[in-house]
């Protein structure tokens, strides 16, 4: 079984990956706001990740996001079979009792046509649910036992930048997520710092890229829930993060810096790193 991802910034990418790639399975985990200054708004990114049932094989099936507005309003349009996962009551393949707050862990009761077990993946926050139900569709699917889908996830090395978890000097622990950011990452980056027990908890955001017309609004989105969240700082790096910041400190959080570069950030931290001792 061969897994590939298929992705694009444009329009007509995953239609030219997907022809020849020709999937057995399709899958779409979620319609966010990644790239939408190429594409326009999130009914666009729909259109483009639609594009991977193009080269769906004869009998082929979807495995798709049953919580997102916009994947479920392909519910019972498709001339192929779709196994909905998610929180829904509607969903298929159903996650219960999701705790995506211990460090580096998240568990959950995966409740699916073919029984209910525990599931639990090295890997922390709430939206790795929608991974691991995917994975468990699928290995159910190709009748995999509850046994081998627990020892699967239990295997799983989270790709480089990707929520990496660093235990540094000093007991600091830094969640690396670096990789590439939208507003869902960075908003499941500052729930999975909020849940963390540590005493103080720092967030260094940066610029998210590819927003066209959507650049301050979004950015600013940011800026508002971190200032929900329980971060006690924000570092915003970077030129449409100053809008980042600006909305933080509008919404009362107290101890928000922006820097214009990496350099000027990195000063920021080394001089909290040598006030905390």
């Amino acid at each position: 079984i061969a897994v590939l991802e298929m992705g694009m910034n444009h329009k007509d990418e995953i239609d030219y990956l997907t022809r020849i790639g020709e999937p057995d399975i399709a899958v779409i985990t979620n319609i966010g706001d990644a790239h939408i200054g190429n594409l326009g708004s999130r009914e666009g990114i729909f259109q483009a990740k639609c594009e991977i049932f193009h080269g769906l094989r004869e009998g082929g099936i979807a495995v798709l996001n049953g919580d997102d507005d916009l994947l479920t309003t392909l519910r019972g349009k498709t001339p192929f079979e779709i196994r909905w996962i998610g929180e829904s009551p509607a969903c298929d393949y159903r996650a219960e009792d999701v705790d995506g707050s211990r460090t580096g862990m998240t568990c959950l009761r995966a409740v699916t046509p073919e029984g209910s077990f525990d599931l639990e993946v090295p890997a922390p926050g709430h939206h790795m649910l929608y991974s691991v139900m995917t994975a468990a569709a699928i290995a159910l699917y190709f009748g995999m036992t509850e046994e081998q889908i627990r020892a699967g996830l239990a295997s799983y090395v989270p790709t480089a930048m990707r929520m990496n978890i660093d235990r540094l000097p000093g007991g600091v622990v830094l969640y690396n997520d670096t990789y590439n950011a939208n507003t869902a990452s960075m908003k499941a980056g500052l729930d999975i710092l909020s849940g963390t027990d540590a005493a103080l908890k720092i967030a260094v955001l940066g610029d998210m890229l590819e927003q066209g017309a959507h650049e301050e609004d979004l950015h600013r989105q940011v800026g508002a829930y971190a200032a929900d969240s329980a971060a006690d700082i924000l570092i915003a790096v970077g030129r449409a993060s100053e809008k980042m910041a600006e909305e933080a400190s509008a919404r009362g959080m107290r101890d928000v810096r922006w820097c214009p570069d990496h350099e000027s950030a990195m000063a920021e931290l080394a001089a909290e790193r040598g006030t905390a001792g």
